[in-house]
């Protein structure tokens, strides 16, 4: 079945066929540090480790029939995709610093204080890029929560529609720009 020039898309149809936006990818410089650190290790593990498996399995009469030799080479194919995703993130990522995360303005990296108008219950959570690893309190900017935080100042109140159906009204109470809630990194 052929579709003619005179057939009508549907709206949903033709949403669906839009090309979609590229989303932009923006880390604090925290994240870029934990990112760049992982990258490094995926390369030693490969270069080092894998080489010396393989030779191992080699020399030991593996063929690219023998399973162990073959395991060995997906989980080298496994890192080698990670490695190259890591690298493509790096490379297109924004990296906020003290001038880009809007003093007083919720951005990437701040800490910001909330408080839940129906329970009263205040909280704080730091902006985390979608692409960091977060920790206990963390909000990822993707996240509805994180959505409806970024670019507001104290004294605002949003409303948040949640997973679960649920809407909830937070006031931000406070804001601390990226470059003071930095976290400090491993020893």
């Amino acid at each position: 079945m052929s579709i003619s020039a005179t057939q009508l898309i549907s709206p949903e149809e033709e949403r669906l066929r839009a090309p979609r936006p590229v989303s932009r990818v923006i880390l604090t410089p925290e994240g870029e540090r934990m990112l760049r650190a992982e990258l490094g290790r995926l390369r030693q593990r490969l270069d080092g480790e894998f080489a010396e498996r393989l030779r191992e399995a080699h020399g030991s009469g593996a063929s690219s029939e023998n399973d162990e030799y073959l395991q060995i080479k997906e989980e080298e194919a496994v890192l080698a995709s990670r490695i190259r995703q890591l690298e493509s993130l790096l490379d297109s990522a924004e990296i906020m610093d003290e001038e880009t995360s809007g003093r007083g303005i919720v951005a990437i990296g701040s800490l910001v204080e909330v408080k839940n108008q129906a329970s009263g219950a205040v909280r704080k959570h730091r902006i985390t890029g979608g692409f960091e690893p977060a920790e206990a309190g963390d909000v990822s900017a993707n996240s509805p929560v994180g959505q409806a935080l970024l670019g507001r100042a104290p004294e605002e109140s949003v409303e948040v529609e949640l997973p679960n159906g649920r809407t909830v009204t937070l006031e931000i109470v406070a804001v601390e720009p990226a470059a003071s809630t930095a976290r400090p990194g491993p020893a």
